[in-house]
């Protein structure tokens, strides 16, 4: 983003919500205010519809896939030993 202050940037994962603004005769000033996780809020001026849904669609995207469990599954499996183990109990238990 650049304003009078310069360039910053603003990640998505420091980012809790982000809320539209249309204000005025044929949304001549839609905003979006970024707010950050670190109760700072960003407010971007003058976007046009189109962009304000590409920040959302991103935005949207990058949560549903930060939700996605990134799980895998190992079998695990006994070695000998564990085997061998598992038989003398079985046979201690005989007698």
């Amino acid at each position: 983003m650049q304003s009078d202050l310069g360039i910053r940037k603003v990640f998505f994962r420091n980012v809790s919500s982000i809320d539209y603004d249309a204000r005025g005769k044929v949304n001549l000033s839609n905003s979006l205010f970024i707010h950050l996780k670190s109760a700072e809020s960003v407010q971007l001026k003058w976007l046009s519809e189109k962009d304000v849904s590409e920040v959302q669609t991103r935005f949207e995207d990058y949560m549903a896939q930060k939700d996605t469990p990134n799980t895998v599954q190992i079998k695990q499996e006994t070695s000998n030993a564990d085997e061998l183990l598992k038989l003398l109990n079985c046979i201690n238990k005989d007698y």
